[in-house]
């Protein structure tokens, strides 16, 4: 029997989150380059300098999430389409039996896929 979804295994090395962290220390070091220009005794230098590990984690939470809802939107449309698909050749008139069960097993497959990744 073959399986409808390949299960990707787990990356050691998470690209998505190394992303997240060059996008995070990069709109930290601009914010903390910003302020070092600004007036010495000003208000804003202490501000913009303050303020760059906390705009460098808020950023690194931003991309980290989007990465994650761009993957997990992936995930979904594969899905979808696989059900369709599926689906489409089940309704197939000129099917033969064996396959729909073949086909019908799959479909449940895909439908525990769905219930696994919450989609």
């Amino acid at each position: 029997m073959t399986t409808a979804v390949q299960v990707q295994p787990r990356r050691v090395f998470n690209y998505d989150q190394l992303s997240a962290a060059i996008g995070g220390a990069g709109a930290g070091i601009s914010t903390a380059a910003i302020g070092n220009h600004l007036d010495p005794q000003g208000f804003w230098r202490d501000a913009f300098l303050y303020a760059a590990p906390v705009l460098a984690i808020v950023v690194s939470v931003l991309v980290n999430w989007g990465c994650a809802a761009a993957e997990r939107r992936e995930i979904a449309h594969g899905i979808k389409r696989a059900l369709a698909t599926v689906q489409e050749e089940i309704d197939d008139p000129t099917t033969t039996f064996a396959r729909k069960e073949e086909l019908r097993s799959m479909l449940r497959a895909l439908r525990d896929e769905k219930i696994a990744h919450r989609i």
